[in-house]
């Protein structure tokens, strides 16, 4: 049930945000409208149940931030 809510929810706003803009010269200019729009807008804000609920942008953020952090701790030598 939860594949076909977000399919419906992507589609509706792939309807408002594209479609519905304006009318297409040609089926190559639509299809990289579409993938442009996927990748730049809705990936981008979509929550992400495997990632804790953080969208892409906040998890890779995250992670840069305890990457960098892990290069400033202390080594302790043994």
């Amino acid at each position: 049930m939860r594949g076909q809510r977000r399919h419906g929810v992507l589609s509706s706003l792939l309807q408002k945000n594209v479609l519905n803009r304006q009318r297409w010269a040609i089926r190559e200019q639509l299809r990289l409208a579409i993938v442009v729009w996927i990748e730049k807008t809705y990936h981008r804000r979509r929550r992400q149940d495997t990632l804790g609920r953080m969208t892409h942008i906040e998890f890779e953020a995250l992670a840069k931030a305890a990457h960098a952090a892990s290069f400033h701790l202390p080594h302790r030598v043994n």
